[in-house]
């Protein structure tokens, strides 16, 4: 299990990679199509996630794993756009506070919790 643990936080760490580049690069070329399609890889990610974590047999254990995936991928967009907003002499801190709340992601990740309490 443990390889396919490791195998699986690979694949959500090079997709942050990816999508903070992308993120990055619509900043200066805006273009509708791309964000239509990083949204719909954003949306197919989550739903890869979900199916990983079922592999695991204890909630607890499922919850983990969500938890740490969605905390890397938070971690590489939140650094990624940290270093572009030094470039460019931004708020660092909008990125965490405004961006972030309002992610699929971060939404998945409320609705896991708010399920669970």
């Amino acid at each position: 299990m443990h390889n396919k643990f490791t195998l699986f936080f690979q694949i959500t760490r090079r997709y942050a990679e990816y999508s903070a580049a992308i993120l990055g690069i619509s900043e200066n070329f805006p273009h509708e199509l791309v964000n239509m399609l990083l949204a719909e890889l954003q949306d197919e990610v989550g739903l890869f996630i979900l199916r990983m974590a079922a592999i695991f047999p204890q909630r607890k254990e499922q919850l983990i794993f969500l938890i740490n995936n969605y905390d890397m991928i938070l971690g590489v967009l939140t650094v990624s756009n940290s270093m572009e907003d030094r470039r460019s002499l931004g708020d660092l801190n909008a990125y965490p506070k405004a961006a972030l709340p309002n992610c699929a992601i971060s939404q998945n990740l409320t609705s896991i919790f708010s399920e669970n309490v």
